[in-house]
């Protein structure tokens, strides 16, 4: 075959007609084409077929497409222990959008997620998260770490430490602040509800009215005694990286199962911790829940109740003292 001369067409992909009345027809174009079908035939030559009339002159315009590939743009995700970003990695064409699944194995949550050093503010604490890269146009690097998951019902306390001669318990029970059993005691911490605030010893000499700030911890424990008239000293210990806020006042409300009411304890902080004690504890449990708030207790009277050494759960000397009781044995509850 002769090589082709210059301006002797070879190929396209349409051909554009437009004529003297100013349509416009788009007609395709065909390597073998026959002058009466307009379909294929190996021994016509190439050309295209018009489906109507046009009004001479016409203006004949042929079109090759060529398609030209889009760049690509490598991102690279990587993942840390406890997790999992899917895909690990992806070549994106420029312009277009990929989305990365990035899901926290059980028992963790997701810690930070970084796209190129910047950080994803909304996937911070989620167990599993979708990001969406938009709009690519470079190389781009994806970064996840997690941590383990704060147990519900742990986010301000650890764990609970107690005291007190012959008195038993099981591992206490975190309860979360959205429990229904939680509800009951909120409604007691309204500032409307007068509650009696109990002492070291047992005893309450006033009532006060309790305004809640903050939800602190709920706990459920099962306790089991020799004496109903001992006491029982609980110390709570904050969460990791977490601290108990010496400018604040934590109280403890715990149903009297004699009486039926709400009772206030004043908590004293000592070596980090918030501690109370329960006397008697007979009163109060074998089973119970009890819940810890920073808020205001007012003397229905009128004052404030001060946090010396006649608070409610274990103030001043007393509360170093009383945990000086023979420590309580902590058992798993089955």
């Amino acid at each position: 075959m002769p090589a082709p001369k210059p301006g002797l067409l070879t190929s396209c992909d349409y051909a554009v007609i437009s004529d003297n009345t100013g349509k416009v027809i788009f007609a395709p174009f065909k390597q073998n084409i026959d002058d009466k079908s307009g379909e294929g035939s190996s021994s016509a030559g190439m050309g295209f077929f018009l489906s109507e009339d046009v009004t001479a002159p016409v203006n004949i315009y042929f079109v090759k497409l060529v398609h030209t590939p889009l760049p690509t743009h490598t991102v690279t995700a990587t993942a840390g222990t406890g997790g999992t970003i899917t895909p690990a990695s992806a070549d994106v064409e420029e312009g277009t959008s990929c989305d990365f699944v990035i899901t926290a194995d059980s028992g963790y949550v997701i810690d930070a997620l970084t796209v190129d050093g910047s950080a994803v503010a909304a996937a911070a604490g989620v167990a599993s998260y979708t990001y969406t890269l938009e709009n690519v146009t470079k190389a781009v690097s994806i970064s996840a770490t997690f941590k383990k998951s704060i147990e519900p019902g742990k986010e301000n306390v650890s764990e609970i430490g107690a005291s007190g001669e012959g008195v038993t318990a099981a591992e206490p029970v975190f309860v979360e602040a959205s429990d229904k059993i939680v509800a009951s005691f909120d409604a007691q911490a309204d500032n409307s509800k007068e509650l009696p605030l109990v002492k070291a010893d047992g005893t309450s000499d006033q009532n006060v009215t309790f305004k809640k700030e903050a939800f602190v911890c709920a706990v459920k424990l099962d306790v089991t005694h020799t004496d109903a008239a001992a006491a029982m000293t609980l110390a709570f210990s904050p969460a990791k990286d977490k601290t108990f806020d010496a400018a604040k006042k934590y109280y403890a409300m715990i149903l009297n199962k004699k009486t039926g009411a709400y009772a206030i304890f004043e908590c004293a902080q000592a070596n980090g911790k918030l501690n109370m004690t329960v006397r008697p504890v007979g009163d109060y449990f074998s089973e119970n829940t009890v819940v810890v708030y920073t808020g205001t207790a007012t003397n229905a009277g009128g004052d404030t109740p001060s946090t010396g050494g006649g608070g409610g759960c274990n103030a001043g000397m007393a509360a170093l003292a009383l945990l000086a009781l023979v420590p309580l044995a902590l058992r798993r509850k089955k």
